[in-house]
């Protein structure tokens, strides 16, 4: 079975800083695998190579089998595979479930008819009236959120509807 990340040769240069020098590794799918070391290392870069928020100088990194080099990160999102930060900031003002949604727009495929623009007004009806395959795809999404949440237990499941402000600073961590 080939793995699921796949880093061959990846190279990134500052000026005369090589951060990451030639590094490959293989990832195989359901493995667990940790990138460590000092502060300025190059962990960082590693992922933002990975992900596409910066661009190698050399190497490649294939995910699930294709080419994902040097593709914007929001290419890399839509097919499945993001980093997250360190921080634990969420949308304070946002319920629980609707802060877990909010990770879900890059996987959204369903759209609007490509209507002409006719005004503000036909703007407006076009946010209000939501097409059969919009209203499907929302309702999927709202499960498999409800189903993350539920791999918290108690610790979330019960606060689905709180505004995310409210959640103690380890249940923001989960969030």
């Amino acid at each position: 079975m080939a793995p699921i990340l796949q880093l061959d040769g990846l190279t990134r240069r500052f000026g005369g800083v090589t951060a990451v020098d030639a590094l490959s590794l293989s990832v195989d799918e359901r493995e667990l695998v940790s990138i460590i070391g000092p502060n300025g290392a190059g962990k960082t870069t590693v992922f933002n190579l990975v992900t596409g928020l910066d661009t190698p100088d050399a190497g490649s990194v294939t995910f699930a089998g294709r080419d994902v080099t040097g593709l914007p990160a929001e290419q890399v999102a839509a097919l499945g595979f993001a980093r997250t930060f360190q921080h634990g900031r969420v949308f304070g003002n946002l319920s629980v479930l609707d802060n877990v949604l909010v990770g879900a727009h890059t996987r959204l495929s369903a759209v609007r008819p490509q209507w002409p623009v006719i005004g503000p007004v036909a703007e407006l009806a076009l946010a209000l009236v939501r097409p059969p395959s919009v209203k499907a795809e929302e309702k999927a999404l709202r499960a498999h959120a409800l189903d993350i949440l539920a791999l918290f237990g108690e610790r979330l499941t019960p606060r689905i509807g709180n505004p995310a402000f409210s959640l103690s600073y380890a249940n923001r961590r989960r969030l």
